[in-house]
């Protein structure tokens, strides 16, 4: 395999501070996390380790990853429309809440543990790519994560 095509993109995500994103693939801190808050283990979560990515799988080194909605003009609201109607998609009410892990660390340990809400740099995000307005922005901050 050379190639992932991922849906990471430029304008939904070029504004998130690298010192928000510390811990989400960090697979100690998220057994950790789980160990502390649920007492069950995780055996199907997805996840690599430091050892897999650096030693067990060089070969994952030669891999380049196209994040493929940064070569058209992507509109996260009309992809919404599109996945609603055509595949019968259910939005999950925010940016990276479809799991239950990431809903509570962005939603709750973000906020409440480190004083920071993604939301503000995604919404930055739209603003600065003129999907949404300041205001609406504003609107969306003070409704609690």
């Amino acid at each position: 395999m050379r190639y992932i095509i991922s849906g990471s993109n430029f304008v939904t995500e070029m504004m998130v501070p690298a010192a928000w994103s510390n811990g989400h693939t960090d697979w100690k801190y998220i057994r950790t996390v789980n160990r502390m808050f649920s007492g069950h283990r995780l055996r199907t979560f997805p996840h690599y380790t430091f050892f897999d990515l650096r030693i067990r799988f060089p070969v994952l080194k030669g891999i380049r990853d196209i994040q493929i909605l940064n070569y058209g003009d992507y509109d996260k609201f009309k992809a919404m429309e599109t996945m609603q109607r055509e595949l019968g998609w259910v939005n999950y009410g925010g940016k990276h809440y479809e799991s239950i892990y990431t809903r509570f660390y962005q939603g709750y340990i973000l906020p409440a543990k480190f004083g920071f809400d993604k939301r503000r740099s995604h919404l930055s995000c739209l603003i600065n790519d003129g999907r949404i307005t300041r205001d609406q922005a504003l609107a969306e901050i003070q409704r609690p994560p």
